[in-house]
C-alpha cells in the first residue's frame, strides 16, 4: 500500500529564494482546491509534494530492461 502525503500547516520563513515552474492548468486547479480546504499557501503545498516525490521516486531504465 502506498503511503499518503500528510500536509500540516507550517509557519516557516523561506530563506532559499524561489523560481517559477510551469504546470498544467488542471494540476493548478487541484492545488488551489487543496489550498482552499487547508489554508496552506500554494507554494508550501507544491514544495511538500515535490519533496515527497523526490524522497519516494524510483528510476527505472526501460532500455536496460528491454536488453535482458
Amino acid at each position: 500500500m502506498t503511503e499518503k502525503l500528510v500536509l500540516r500547516k507550517q509557519h516557516l520563513n523561506s530563506n532559499g529564494g524561489t523560481k517559477p515552474i510551469f504546470v498544467d492548468v488542471s494540476i493548478l486547479d487541484s492545488i488551489r482546491e487543496i489550498k482552499e480546504e487547508t489554508g496552506i499557501p500554494m507554494r508550501r503545498i507544491v514544495e511538500q509534494f515535490i519533496y515527497y516525490a523526490m524522497n519516494n521516486v524510483e528510476i527505472v531504465d526501460d532500455e536496460r530492461d528491454e536488453q535482458q
